[in-house]
């Protein structure tokens, strides 16, 4: 994530400094990653809430199956993070988002601290 940013409840966090996207699967533009091919994945997800903020997330498969949750922060703490890798079968055109949990908004800080990362293991 470039910027720091505002992510409401349930919306999808978007992930647009993309460093390496070989197959295309991630989209800059919706936040979404897309399978392009049946296998083992595994990913990784950092956050960081703003100072003294917080911050409530989910890795998603299809909408609906959360396969991993992460929350930090405090009104008392500054910059806390929290992460949390995943490993899952995905079938050929599955997608995969992260989005905003909780009845809050988060408030993430951008600049490298708050990433999503995934690759094919088999």
């Amino acid at each position: 994530m470039a910027q720091s940013t505002d992510v409401h409840s349930v919306e999808t966090l978007i992930f647009d400094d993309v460093i390496t996207n070989i197959g295309q699967g991630y989209n800059a533009d919706t936040g979404y990653f897309t399978a392009p091919f049946t296998g083992q994945y595994l990913f990784s997800l950092t956050v960081q809430a703003q100072s003294k903020k917080q911050v409530c997330a989910e890795i998603l498969v299809a909408e609906t199956a959360i396969i991993g949750q992460v929350a930090t922060g405090d009104t008392e703490v500054d910059r806390a993070s929290a992460s949390q890798t995943v490993v899952t079968s995905l079938e050929q055109g599955d997608q995969v988002h992260v989005r905003q949990t909780k009845l809050l908004t988060g408030h993430y800080l951008g600049d490298g601290y708050t990433v999503f990362t995934g690759t094919l293991l088999l």
